[in-house]
């Protein structure tokens, strides 16, 4: 899952770019950095249900329509609870951009877990791992995965803007479960 959350790494082949601040502080970010190697860790809640959640979290044919850095996002193959995806994007910094590519087979434990793991890409490696937990009438969605980037991270500025990313990222996704929970709603004269 998680579209390109963590391709956007390339941003940080740029010691002048800016980290910015984000629109979603609650969105918990975690990154490390070893060398090339990036361990990310990320948690938010979302005033949802983990099925409202999930249609989201797993809507690759129109990813590219509610997270800004995506161009494309397809299925490229769908066989039960195992897909293979196709996302491309660019992250930009300033004036500078950065084009990032992946094709990623998905394994799809409904409204509890998505499993990711790229075939190919912009990056070495990455495998990542969310988790959907009811918590009343909200979901905890919990994500964690490791990579290995073709790029130099430069060991203070590189985890700032990895956050920065992913929260932007995050947050995207769930405006996007809010709204098309709030679109589902009975509407009341």
């Amino acid at each position: 899952m998680l579209s390109c959350l963590l391709m956007v790494w390339l941003v940080f082949a740029t010691p002048f770019a800016q980290a910015q601040e984000s629109d979603d502080p609650d969105i918990q970010v975690s990154v490390q950095v070893h060398g090339q190697a990036v361990t990310t860790d990320a948690q938010f809640t979302v005033q949802a249900t983990p099925q409202q959640a999930w249609v989201v979290l797993t809507d690759f044919d129109h990813m590219a329509e509610f997270v800004s850095n995506l161009s494309t996002s397809h299925i490229l193959e769908h066989n039960g609870n195992h897909l293979t995806i196709t996302q491309k994007g660019q992250a930009q910094r300033g004036p500078l951009s950065f084009p990032y590519d992946s094709i990623r087979s998905l394994d799809l434990t409904p409204f509890e877990q998505i499993v990711s793991h790229q075939q190919s890409g912009s990056m070495l490696q990455l495998d990542g791992t969310m988790w959907l937990h009811p918590q009343g009438q909200l979901t905890d969605i919990r994500y964690h995965s490791q990579g290995i980037s073709n790029l130099w991270i430069p060991p203070l500025l590189g985890p700032a803007l990895i956050a920065s990313e992913i929260r932007q990222q995050l947050g995207e996704i769930r405006q996007e479960i809010i709204k098309r929970k709030l679109l589902a709603e009975p509407k009341t004269k």
